[in-house]
């Protein structure tokens, strides 16, 4: 606080001094002082401001002489383009060090694989071995997210024999797939023979992009996310990947656990009971669900309480998401 009061009293006496010698004649910096009646700490605080603003300079003979404002702009400006000229050179000197070292020297580096690696694996096929290689070699954790749509059988099938292998060793799985997925007849069977095995599951409303991680060191994520049979980039690195892993934790976090239901059969549901079950997936709200159906408030309340007990739900939500999953509603 001490230095914040003496530095605005500098910048005071420094102004008084300035006005004094262009506003009211003073010859010097030092007559304005005695004509001010400054003590010699408040002349010495007041000058040595002036000085650092550039608004005076000193002669070889200690004598002090006062600058037009213009000048002292230009000499700020000057100043600033020789910093800014060296801090170019500087960075332009930096950056040719830097370019060398990663071309020429980095690949030397035994450590150089570990940063990051990328490999292109243009047949599907090639990408199902790949795979299973992965899998053979993973120590601590898989995690996968699964967006869809099942074109054919065969992806199942591989994937429920690599399902298989891993759920034989002692590592966490976990894998999101998207409600849709999730909710196909096909898929389901597929889904409760992981649950079995130990897999935690989860649907979401929709998953970005199809992508298997490893022990959080590598990631198969696909060439082209809009087609299927365009193979797959397979990323190695635990910086590169941690961002991948970042992904997947944030879906995770914004889905629902999947449970399997012993009632796969649609039952006997009304066509009111059908309505709210659709409208609960989307996130509708009690009130609106009521004007949607043209009844009260109550009765969406008692229909809801029945479905979700039917259901096994905690909440109106993960309701509408579980009907969809077991195929209750489209």
């Amino acid at each position: 606080m001490a230095g914040t009061k003496r530095a605005t009293s500098a910048k005071r006496l420094a102004v008084a001094i300035y006005k004094q010698v262009y506003r009211h004649g003073s010859a010097s910096p030092d007559a304005a002082v005695r004509a001010l009646g400054l003590t010699p700490e408040e002349a010495d605080a007041g000058i040595s401001e002036l000085a650092r603003l550039g608004l005076i300079s000193r002669s070889s003979g200690g004598l002090v002489a006062p600058l037009p404002p213009e000048t002292a702009i230009a000499q700020v400006l000057e100043r600033e383009r020789t910093l800014l000229s060296e801090y170019r050179l500087g960075m332009a000197e930096t950056r040719d060090v830097l370019d060398r070292i990663v071309e020429q020297f980095l690949p030397i580096s035994p450590e150089a694989r570990r940063i990051v690696d990328f490999k292109i694996i243009p047949d599907p096929r090639a990408v199902a071995s790949f795979l299973d290689s992965m899998i053979r070699t993973a120590r601590r954790e898989l995690m996968s997210l699964h967006p869809g749509p099942l074109r054919s059988e065969r992806p199942l099938v591989e994937a429920l024999s690599r399902g298989h292998q891993l759920a034989e060793r002692d590592l966490r799985l976990r894998a999101v797939y998207s409600q849709r997925l999730a909710s196909a007849p096909r898929v389901l069977a597929y889904l409760d023979d992981l649950m079995e095995r130990g897999y935690e599951l989860r649907a979401a409303p929709s998953v970005p992009i199809r992508m298997v991680i490893c022990d959080g060191q590598r990631a198969v994520v696909p060439l082209d996310p809009r087609n299927s049979h365009a193979g797959s980039v397979v990323i190695e690195g635990e910086l590169f990947v941690r961002a991948l892993v970042s992904i997947f934790e944030h879906c995770w976090q914004d889905s629902l656990r999947f449970e399997a239901s012993p009632e796969r059969e649609p039952p006997d549901l009304t066509k009111q009971e059908r309505s709210v079950l659709e409208m609960l997936a989307v996130g509708t709200k009690d009130a609106k669900i009521a004007r949607n159906l043209g009844v009260s408030l109550r009765t969406v309340s008692r229909i809801v309480n029945g479905l979700m007990h039917r259901l096994g739900a905690d909440s109106r939500f993960q309701a509408g998401v579980r009907a969809k999953q077991i195929g209750w509603v489209d």
